[in-house]
């Protein structure tokens, strides 16, 4: 009988010190995987997802795709405008910090957010100041800045938030522009954008943006090419009029000729 008590009582010790060691083991795998996360964080920005080359050129891939077939879905042209840009960031970086107040930009990292706008002032503005036409941009399309996507996809931070700032300023573009958020003038914008930034986002949608256009719009021609886009000498040439002024801008596919 003794002897049998003291059998089970061996296995429960055997089995016991096998659970220890699993748990044991467990832990030092979330430790080691803890520490591995915190490498791949470490002076970056809160939400970035670290890829590799291999998986960001699959992320671009399919979000060309996906926002070929569906313009109006911002998060796969967010995700294109990440794992392509990253040339085209450096660029503007270099150029923000060449100039003074790129380089203030830099350093302070102002948004443009609902809570760091005063509405309340800009609707107090004249009609035809930058500020007043903003707010009336947001107000007559029903947007708000607070609806731009956080960059996840750009492997440096000061890169990171030039990205953001990009998409901030994009409706600003939209105001000075005087171009609406239907597709022919986003079409519009994002000439204007490739020629400034030179992200191949941009450009992408400059030049495949046309191919999704109702030929039954107003200013589209009978190939589905906006009037103001000419597709056999691969030039543009936007005629803005509106309460900010007027102007005309002409451009190849990614190089501005004049800006008057």
């Amino acid at each position: 009988m003794w002897s049998c008590l003291g059998k089970c009582f061996q296995r429960l010790n055997q089995r016991h010190y096998a659970l220890i060691c699993k748990v044991s083991c467990v832990q030092q795998l979330c430790s080691s995987s803890s520490e591995f996360t915190d490498s791949c964080y470490n002076g970056l920005y809160p939400g970035h997802i670290p890829t590799t080359p291999i998986q960001k050129a699959l992320l671009a891939v399919g979000s060309g795709v996906a926002a070929l077939q569906d313009p109006y879905r911002h998060d796969m042209v967010a995700v294109l405008g990440e794992t392509t840009g990253h040339l085209a960031l450096i660029n503007l970086r270099d150029r923000m910090r060449n100039d003074p107040e790129g380089y203030t930009i830099l350093i302070e990292r102002p948004r443009i957010r609902l809570s760091t706008l005063d509405l309340s002032k800009m609707a107090s503005l004249p009609d035809g100041s930058f500020g007043r036409e903003y707010l009336r941009f947001l107000e007559d399309n029903h947007v708000t800045p607070d609806t731009r996507a956080d960059v996840k996809f750009v492997d440096d931070e000061e890169l990171a938030y030039v990205m953001q700032r990009y998409r901030e300023v994009h409706d600003l573009l939209h105001t000075l522009l005087g171009m609406p958020t239907n597709m022919l003038g986003e079409v519009a914008v994002k000439w204007f954008e490739a020629a400034q930034t030179g992200l191949p986002m941009c450009a992408l949608g400059a030049v495949l943006g046309p191919l999704r256009l109702n030929t039954s719009w107003p200013g589209v021609d009978g190939g589905g090419f906006p009037k103001l886009f000419n597709h056999k000498t691969f030039t543009v040439t936007v005629h803005v009029s509106g309460p900010l002024g007027s102007a005309e801008w002409a451009a190849g596919p990614l190089r501005p000729q004049r800006l008057l």
